[in-house]
């Protein structure tokens, strides 16, 4: 009778072993959620704060009662709201998203810029809502913004966009060429990821400049062509011959792959010079001329003043990834317009169509 208690006590032990082990699970889980220095906060399918952890109340000043069961969308600054909710539903639909930085609304009224983590939040293999882990950056943002402010970062920039340019386009590119539904959500999220440098370096420009990121060109303003944008597809090219002229060979390349997936004709040029001589001898079938700022040999805008000796007509679009735009300001009444690096497929053949039918 002993030892048949015995058993059963020890098939018992047994049995509780891994609910023991789940409760001492869930309390350090527990504890070091709670003493954590980062936010950590979930958030429920319907956007519903559903937990918030003490750094939350450190961090922002707000009592974490205020907002639990209540819309997280007020918290977040509104120029990041719309990243944001992209972000999420990517979690939702099984995707996990690198880091990103977005900013949180504080008791004071100032934004805490956080470094954002996320993924989903999973309860019987069923994704009911998204983890978020959230660490305060602001200090290194300001530190970061005013080291660029007083060093400036033109080249830096410049450098930046001209690497980012082919990504872009390229997978543009490979969207229309892959078409199965894993190819486009890999292809979603390096794009995504792309554009989200794209706009990082915008930030970094307008640090560096401490003026306005607008420059007027006598025929075209930027907002103009950005507005002429719409949400349509450019008109195919009919075999009009566009010189593009960069001295970035990844650019050239897929900047005239995009171009003659289009319909036009293409010509390339890595410098002045060498734009100089085929333009001489190309005059009458180029229709437009797609001019880096930047290059070696003989940079955009001499390039500009000469084709423009030759031509006085020649349409020519002036292209630049630099922080400083004064140098279009010399040249602004022989450019029909500016597009800024880095550039979309759809930007790029606006463009071109606006400066052609002028």
């Amino acid at each position: 009778m002993k030892n048949r208690n015995t058993a059963r006590e020890q098939q018992a032990d047994r049995l509780a072993e891994p609910h023991q082990r789940a409760a001492e699970l869930e309390t350090c889980y527990r504890s070091v959620v709670e003493s954590a220095r980062d936010i950590i906060f979930t958030i429920s399918r319907d956007n519903i704060v559903t937990f918030l952890n003490p750094a939350f109340e450190r961090i922002t000043g707000w009592p974490r009662m205020q907002w639990l069961d209540k819309n997280y969308e007020s918290l977040i600054h509104p120029d990041d709201l719309s990243f944001l909710m992209e972000m999420y539903q990517c979690v939702l639909n099984g995707e996990l998203p690198p880091g990103f930085e977005s900013r949180i609304l504080s008791r004071s009224g100032e934004y805490v810029t956080m470094e954002l983590l996320i993924t989903p939040q999973l309860h019987h293999g069923e994704v009911i809502g998204i983890l978020n882990i959230g660490r305060n950056i602001t200090e290194r943002r300001q530190v970061l913004e005013k080291t660029i402010e007083s060093a400036g970062t033109g080249g830096t920039a410049h450098e930046l966009n001209n690497i980012l340019t082919p990504i872009i386009l390229s997978v543009q590119i490979l969207k229309e060429k892959f078409k199965d539904e894993e190819s486009q959500r890999l292809l979603g999220i390096l794009e995504r990821n792309a554009n989200r440098g794209a706009d990082l370096v915008k930030q970094i420009r307008s640090f560096a400049r401490g003026r306005a990121d607008k420059v007027y060109l006598s025929s075209i303003a930027i907002t103009e062509m950005q507005k002429s944008e719409g949400h349509f597809e450019p008109p195919e090219g009919r075999g009009e011959s566009i010189l593009i002229v960069d001295d970035e060979t990844p650019i050239r390349e897929i900047t005239s792959a995009t171009l003659k997936t289009s319909g036009y004709r293409v010509l390339t040029a890595s410098d002045g010079a060498e734009a100089s001589t085929l333009y001489a001898q190309n005059r009458e079938d180029i229709m437009v001329v797609l001019m880096d700022m930047a290059m070696p040999v003989m940079e955009g805008p001499e390039c500009i003043r000469i084709l423009h000796k030759v031509n006085p007509a020649v349409k020519i679009i002036a292209v630049s990834g630099s922080t400083d735009t004064s140098e279009l300001e010399d040249i602004a009444d022989y450019v029909h317009a500016f597009l800024p690096k880095p550039y979309t497929a759809q930007r790029l053949l606006h463009t071109i169509h606006e400066v052609i039918n002028r």
